[in-house]
C-alpha cells in the first residue's frame, strides 16, 4: 500500500512539473491565437445578404506579428461577395481582439444547405517561427419559396379541353381529305363516262 501511494505521489509530481514547464514556455513568450468564424443569420431565403464575422483573439502571452486572414469565397453561382475574403495585420498584442467583417448576398440559388468553407490565419512570433490556424466551417440553411398551391381540377380541365381540341382539328382535316378525295373520285367517273 505504501508502494502505491508513494507512486501516486511521484506520479502526481511529474504530472504538475509537466504543467509548470508548459506554462513556463509559454510565459516567454509565444503567441497564440484564436479564430472564430461565424455568420449573422444561420436560416436566409434567396437574394438575402449575410454578414460573415471572422474573431481572432490572441489568448497567448507574447504578440504575433505578420497576420493574413485567408478565408475561402463563395462560388459565384451561390452569392457575391461584398468586401474582401483576406485580410492583414502588422501585430496582434496579447489579450487582444481583431474582428474581421465582409458580406455576401445569396443569389437565387436551389440549394437548401449552404457550407462557407474554413477561414485560415497565418501568422509569426518575434523569432519568425510561423504559425497556421483554421476556423470551422459554417452551414447556412435556405429557405426555398414553395411557390404557388396548384389547383388540379383546373389543370385537368384545360388538359381535356386541349385534347377535345386536337381531336377535333385531327377529324376536320380528315372529312377535309375525305371531301377533296371524293371530289376527286366523281371527276374521274364522269370522264370515264
Amino acid at each position: 500500500m505504501k508502494k502505491a501511494i508513494i507512486m501516486l505521489l511521484v506520479l502526481m509530481v511529474l504530472l504538475s512539473s509537466f504543467r509548470v514547464v508548459a506554462q513556463e514556455e509559454n510565459e516567454k513568450g509565444y503567441p497564440l491565437l484564436s479564430l472564430v468564424k461565424k455568420v449573422d443569420k444561420e436560416e436566409i431565403a434567396p437574394g438575402d445578404t449575410i454578414s460573415v464575422i471572422i474573431r481572432i483573439t490572441n489568448v497567448g502571452n507574447a504578440t504575433a506579428y505578420n497576420i493574413t486572414l485567408i478565408d475561402q469565397k463563395v462560388p459565384e453561382w451561390v452569392g457575391e461577395v461584398i468586401g474582401d475574403t483576406t485580410a492583414h495585420w502588422e501585430e496582434l498584442k496579447p489579450n487582444r481582439t481583431i474582428i474581421y467583417e465582409y458580406k455576401i448576398k445569396i443569389k437565387d440559388v436551389v440549394l437548401t444547405n449552404i457550407t462557407l468553407g474554413e477561414a485560415k490565419i497565418i501568422y509569426y512570433d518575434k523569432n519568425g517561427t510561423k504559425y497556421v490556424i483554421y476556423s470551422s466551417k459554417n452551414v447556412i440553411k435556405v429557405n426555398l419559396p414553395t411557390g404557388t398551391v396548384l389547383d388540379w381540377d383546373s389543370i385537368w380541365r384545360i388538359v381535356i379541353i386541349v385534347e377535345g381540341l386536337i381531336v377535333i382539328g385531327i377529324i376536320t382535316l380528315m372529312l377535309v381529305l375525305e371531301y377533296l378525295s371524293y371530289k376527286e373520285y366523281l371527276k374521274t367517273v364522269k370522264k370515264k363516262k
